[in-house]
């Protein structure tokens, strides 16, 4: 019945979304004309089955006993098109969601909301402060004194709350009834259910081009991440003629997704060169090398596209870091190797490429190895013997890191063997007693965690003196001493990693404008490649360093 005043209270809002549906979190309903899949009471995604056209709705309410379905160009959350145990929380965020657009329906109705608003007094730096909390929970300390109450009408009245604040209040508030008997096994089936349903409103046909356009599996982007929203958009904005294929261009067609704006459209022909005008490709990348990268393995064209992604955060050096990645991907050798081996490759080529004078030396050593390493290729192959393949990938790594360090110029006819000998003697020069950085602090701060106590499988420590770190140089036969400024300056971290016979050293470098860190290398004995049980223990090591930062940061935030 609807209500003569036009003001709903905090429970009578929490029995219209109740009676609405807002808790039969997922239904379908399908007949001769039309599938249905409706969220939350709210949200609605429909098939015509005559037109195979998809379109999006949300319910509004023109009163307390009425409303009607509107079409809309997109969903408030994601929905996952194939289930995984985190989805369960998604859930939550279309409960809040459909929770927050009936508040918003109602009031566009001309209702209000009342409840009651609690007055509190507390100290902030020994300075008194009136606070109005809606009855939830206090975030201030408890000790602070309730000294009144306050009725609120929203969106009319906030009693000295901001809107915002006093809405969001409001939808918890309804969460939290709702979470008393919506469990998470309930929500863990409706979300299996939502994504097992929602492939009765998609094409597998399109979806296998948005497939091919957005996913793969080399760059850690994974077709088990897909979802519907990202699926739906793709299908309205990309036309694809029939028997249309790119080959290792496809991953284009998503990057070129991620440069438009939201309400482009475009039509593929099959035409190369017209996809190669719409996107907007570093200047050295030419028509001749987009036209080479059809013949290229989709994973080399995700990881090419990963670099030129680099450039919004990297301005300057990018378009000559990407000509030589080009000129690489070109070479005839290249595909006498396995992807993966070659990818492996030019992420050490890319991570070499620091300083431009170095460009044509880093450029040279790589030619050198693709050339010097068919014949191992074809003697051991690659599968059964990545160890090996990494210890080499070490090797040139370290070779570069020599060219970094010391501005050496390689010649063209200089070998590869004269390439090591050289970067090695000076290992050995930079780990001798006699050379020293004088100008360096002995001593840095290290991250304040106990390794004894967090990992007790391996013995795991963080070097944190120039002492230590010549040592650990001298002892394994590498260029860690190399990296004493980045250390002192805390921009690196480098651990020793013992499990049972087996030594490792860690280096972990500062993601750049960021306090968190991120995987460098992890070597053996003379650049040697380590087990997998040492990569593990190293992923371990630099995840407990990030959560610790991020901890440290949330409590300065909090001061």
């Amino acid at each position: 019945m609807i209500k003569q005043n036009k003001i709903l209270t905090l429970h009578e809002l929490f029995k219209f979304c109740e009676a609405n549906g807002v808790f039969r979190l997922v239904k379908v309903e399908e007949n001769d004309s039309f599938v249905k899949i409706i969220i939350c009471g709210v949200y609605q995604i429909r098939l015509n089955k005559k037109t195979q056209k998809v379109t999006l709705h949300t319910w509004f309410f023109t009163n307390l006993e009425s409303g009607e379905w509107r079409v809309r160009k997109s969903l408030p959350n994601r929905i996952p098109c194939f289930w995984k145990n985190e989805n369960i929380y998604n859930i939550q965020y279309w409960l809040q969601s459909a929770v927050t657009h009936v508040i918003d329906s109602i009031v566009k109705s001309n209702y209000s909301i009342s409840g009651i608003c609690y007055m509190y007094k507390s100290f902030y730096g020994g300075i008194e402060t009136k606070i109005l909390l809606e009855d939830i929970q206090p975030d201030f300390d408890t000790t602070s004194e309730m000294f009144e109450e306050k009725t609120f009408f929203y969106p009319h009245y906030l009693a000295g709350m901001s809107m915002s604040k006093m809405r969001h209040d409001i939808c918890i508030k309804i969460m939290t009834r709702i979470n008393a008997f919506i469990n998470n096994e309930t929500q863990k089936y409706a979300s299996m259910s939502l994504s097992k349903n929602i492939w009765k409103v998609i094409d597998k046909g399109v979806f296998s081009l948005y497939g091919k356009a957005h996913f793969n599996s080399f760059v850690r982007n994974s077709i088990l991440d897909a979802n519907f929203l990202d699926y739906y958009k793709f299908s309205k904005q990309i036309r694809i003629n029939d028997n249309v294929d790119y080959k290792g261009l496809w991953l284009m067609i998503g990057f070129l997704r991620k440069q438009k704006k939201s309400n482009y459209h475009y039509t593929l022909t099959g035409k190369i060169k017209d996809l190669y005008k719409e996107l907007q490709l570093p200047e050295s990348i030419s028509y001749g090398d987009f036209k080479y990268m059809y013949t290229l393995k989709p994973s080399l064209i995700a990881q090419l596209i990963e670099f030129i992604s680099l450039r919004d955060r990297y301005r300057f050096g990018i378009n000559d870091k990407i000509k030589i990645i080009m000129k690489l991907l070109r070479q005839p050798e290249i595909k006498k190797y396995p992807t993966k081996a070659i990818f492996d490759f030019l992420e050490t080529v890319w991570n070499g490429l620091r300083v431009e004078h170095g460009y044509t030396s880093v450029y040279r050593i790589a030619l050198k190895w693709l050339d010097y390493h068919q014949d191992l290729y074809k003697n051991i192959g690659y599968k059964s013997v990545t160890r090996r393949w990494n210890t080499e990938l070490n090797r040139f790594a370290h070779a570069i890191e020599w060219v970094f360090n010391t501005d050496f110029y390689i010649q063209k006819n200089q070998s590869l063997a004269s390439i090591y000998r050289l970067s090695e003697e000076w290992v050995e020069e930079l780990n001798h007693d006699d050379y020293d950085y004088a100008e360096i602090s002995p001593q840095w701060n290290g991250i304040d965690i106990d390794w004894q106590s967090c990992i007790s499988e391996m013995t795991v420590s963080e070097i944190t003196t120039l002492e230590q770190l010549k040592k650990e140089g001298q002892e394994m036969h590498h260029c860690v001493y190399s990296y004493a400024h980045d250390c002192a300056n805390e921009t690196y971290r480098v651990f020793t990693i013992i499990n049972n016979d087996e030594r490792a050293t860690l280096g972990i470098s500062q993601v750049e404008n960021h306090k968190i860190f991120k995987f460098d290398q992890v070597m053996g004995v003379s650049n040697s490649a380590v087990s997998s049980e040492i990569i593990k223990m190293s992923k371990k090591v630099l995840n407990q360093v990030n959560s610790k930062i991020n901890k440290v940061n949330l409590i300065n935030l909090g001061e």
